[in-house]
């Protein structure tokens, strides 16, 4: 049995076979809960080459027609508000400053950044994303994140405790 990948528990218990009934990705994996936090998770068993098929040719980006790509851009009061779009985390990235998306799927998130003076850098499963990166000059890396290819605090981060309720 796996351990919790939150809290590192072994005492963890078997729910059930889950499938991918959303994208159609085949087989069956395993769901377990930790009994100490009570943290529900996949058993970690994906291989690099599992999750690049995963992303690639199952999920709906594979159709996604370039033309059609559109960077989320600034929103600020009222509507910005009501849509929730101030609690979404990429909200409170200061400008200006070093970024690394880590599942930047098809790099909305980046030419948000880029528009607003961020140097960008992006890590995805997804080989579709390359098509997005190479047309709008995202440094984008196809593959897993490994913390090894990147400095130590080469990017910004940030964590948010409680959010300014300004609007």
């Amino acid at each position: 049995m796996e351990s919790c990948p939150i809290c590192q528990s072994s005492r963890t218990k078997f729910l059930f076979e889950n499938y991918d009934i959303l994208f159609g990705y085949p087989g069956s994996f395993a769901l377990n809960q930790c009994l100490d936090c009570s943290h529900i998770f996949l058993e970690d068993n994906f291989t690099q080459e599992m999750l690049s098929d995963l992303y690639t040719n199952y999920y709906p980006r594979k159709h996604f027609d370039l033309d059609h790509y559109k960077p989320y851009t600034e929103s600020t009061g009222f509507w910005a508000w009501l849509d929730g779009d101030r609690a979404s985390c990429h909200r409170w990235v200061p400008q200006n400053v070093r970024v690394l998306d880590i599942g930047c799927g098809y790099c909305e998130t980046l030419g948000y950044h880029k528009n607003r003076g961020c140097e960008v850098y992006g890590v995805e499963a997804d080989e579709n994303a390359a098509k997005v990166a190479e047309r709008y000059g995202f440094n984008v890396h196809v593959g897993l994140f490994d913390a090894n290819n990147y400095e130590k605090n080469f990017y910004f981060m940030t964590y948010i405790e409680s959010p300014s309720n300004d609007i």
